[in-house]
């Protein structure tokens, strides 16, 4: 129930600055996503943070990535062919993956042999590791790392996050923040609108995030080991001033604010380097290869939004991840 009373916080404050954490959109262009010539690459995003997803957390946000035409051109110059996931926007890693097996069975049907590479950012990833080992336990089927070529993620807290546990303890970080759950209690008749059926929902997330989760914990002892050498982590630091005066930052915007504070809050209890919500050393697992770690806080290495200034970063974030996908693929034996 206090989770829930978050939730409406959050989306209060969304509300407030805003902002909504969609992808910046642009006419859909068909010729950029059903190229099947290119090799295709399937993007798994990560938990949705918009007021859509507070209202309706069982639905998908793939379209908006479809209809993100500088997004899709990027892949495209790339040599690839994006496809989206259509996974829920906020909800446990049981349910994302059920609805990843779904769409990976529909799109890239197990009898044809159809084989892809996966880039999943944040909470996403853990969605991906969960149903390559759920994949396995049907017989009858291949699993879905048959067909993987390479697995990447970005940002993912593969051994969680400790701003899970501040969010679920209701912890603000900002001033507004703290402001907001003073006042808390008078959400309490409000909470029914974010009642949502078990599995689905900020609270379902944001329990599997947690540190020692049982979800993460499941996700330890379930890892698919068929995937070394082809799997890939990355993951993000916001390395800036006292005053946030990077390329692309500024604390005195809303959300970058949360962030950069956030980021602080873990720096300072030990957590090191950071994106404001997952730390570096939480950002891979023990399968994958570590890569790199991006300038760029949480959000601003996957989107391209409004409150977010200077040039956006997620054009140099796709390009390494899609170059590291080819370096991979030109290693490859012929």
């Amino acid at each position: 129930m206090r989770s829930m009373i978050f939730g409406i916080i959050a989306l209060t404050l969304l509300i407030l600055s805003g902002c909504s954490t969609n992808p910046a959109k642009s006419q859909k262009d068909e010729s950029l996503i059903t190229n099947e010539q290119r090799t295709d690459v399937l993007f798994v995003p990560g938990m949705g943070m918009g007021w859509r997803a507070f209202i309706s957390p069982e639905k998908d946000e793939a379209e908006n990535y479809r209809e993100w035409k500088e997004f899709n051109q990027l892949f495209k110059e790339n040599g690839f062919n994006l496809k989206v996931a259509e996974i829920p926007a906020m909800a446990s890693v049981h349910e994302l993956s059920k609805a990843l097996i779904e769409y990976i069975r529909k799109e890239f049907p197990a009898d044809q042999g159809r084989k892809f590479h996966i880039v999943a950012k944040s909470m996403g990833g853990l969605a991906v590791r969960k149903a390559l080992s759920d994949s396995k336990k049907d017989p009858a089927i291949k699993p879905i790392s048959d067909q993987v070529i390479t697995f990447t993620t970005i940002s993912t807290p593969h051994q969680g996050s400790p701003i899970a546990n501040m969010l679920k303890e209701e912890e603000a970080c900002t001033p507004a923040g703290k402001i907001l759950m003073f006042f808390s209690p008078l959400f309490s008749p409000f909470n029914k609108l974010f009642s949502h059926k078990e599995g689905f929902g900020f609270d379902a997330a944001i329990e599997d995030l947690r540190p020692g989760s049982d979800a993460l914990n499941a996700l330890r002892a379930g890892d698919d080991s068929s995937m070394e050498g082809r799997a890939f982590s990355f993951g993000a630091s916001l390395n800036c001033d006292t005053a946030c005066k990077s390329e692309f930052h500024d604390r005195k915007e809303p959300f970058p604010e949360v962030l950069a504070c956030w980021h602080d809050k873990l720096v300072t209890d030990g957590h090191g380097e950071n994106d404001g919500l997952v730390p570096v050393k939480s950002a891979t697992y023990r399968y994958s290869k570590y890569v790199e770690t991006f300038d760029g806080d949480h959000i601003a290495i996957s989107e391209d939004d409004p409150w977010y200034k200077g040039g956006p970063i997620w054009q140099k974030v796709f390009s390494r991840v899609l170059e590291n996908i080819k370096e991979f693929e030109a290693a490859m034996p012929k």
